[in-house]
């Protein structure tokens, strides 16, 4: 989790990226900014990130985010698979890549800006299987 600072961190960082989109998550009711998605370009293809400020943990806002942006991923572009990443202490997020339909992939290490190395579990959707899921998965 990122606290205010980490937060800047990220969104300076994203901004000064030329490889994917990062969207700013708000609620609908009053603009309040709760977290961050996007979909960025790594050397394994494009990736689904997302992080959802504490006070608003537990809500489903990552889960929308990451519905919406899967199926922006795959109807947008002509990828064949698009992949997701976990720190392996966050059951959380865990569970929003397996509402997605994310298949486990292995375990690999991340550059976290609040915590530097961390060993992540790797995911991934292919298009076949986002097309199966697509009816019944959303909301």
């Amino acid at each position: 989790p990122y606290g205010e600072a980490e937060g800047r961190t990220f969104l300076a960082m994203a901004a000064s990226r030329r490889a994917g989109i990062v969207y700013a998550l708000t609620l609908r009711d009053s603009d309040t900014f709760v977290g961050c998605a996007g979909l960025n370009t790594t050397d394994r293809g494009l990736e689904l990130g997302y992080w959802i400020g504490e006070p608003y943990w537990k809500r489903g806002y990552a889960t929308e985010a990451a519905h919406a942006l899967v199926d922006l991923a795959f109807q947008r572009t002509a990828i064949q698979v698009l992949h997701a990443s976990t720190r392996v202490i966050n059951p959380a997020s865990r569970r929003v890549i397996h509402k997605c339909g994310f298949q486990y992939a292995g375990q690999g290490m991340l550059n976290s800006i609040v915590a530097g190395q961390v060993p992540v579990e790797r995911y991934r959707l292919d298009r076949k299987t986002w097309n199966s899921l697509r009816n019944w998965i959303h909301y």
